[in-house]
């Protein structure tokens, strides 16, 4: 890290990264997302997707790591509000 500004994406990432922890946790215990709407899933999938792909073209290495690792976090919610509610549920 080469000066203060990446530190300032570091640590933003940490918190709103961080942030969302406690809902996939609770997600994969629960297995219900009823109050979640899919499509603020679907769009904050997408939203912090492309900040990871933003983050890769201006080489800001906070932004890939950070919005790749929610990324992954959002999949899991997302995967768990499908399986959960839009799937057929074996019997």
């Amino acid at each position: 890290m080469e000066n203060w500004i990446e530190w300032v994406g570091f640590v933003a990432g940490i918190c709103t990264t961080g942030c969302y922890i406690p809902q996939v946790l609770l997600a994969l215990k629960t297995r219900s997302l009823k109050d979640l709407s899919i499509w603020m899933i679907v769009l904050l999938f997408i939203g912090v997707a492309a900040w990871a792909v933003y983050g890769a073209l201006i080489n800001s290495s906070s932004m890939v790591i950070f919005n790749t690792l929610t990324t992954f976090l959002v999949g899991i919610v997302l995967w768990v509000k499908i399986s959960s509610e839009y799937l057929p549920q074996k019997a």
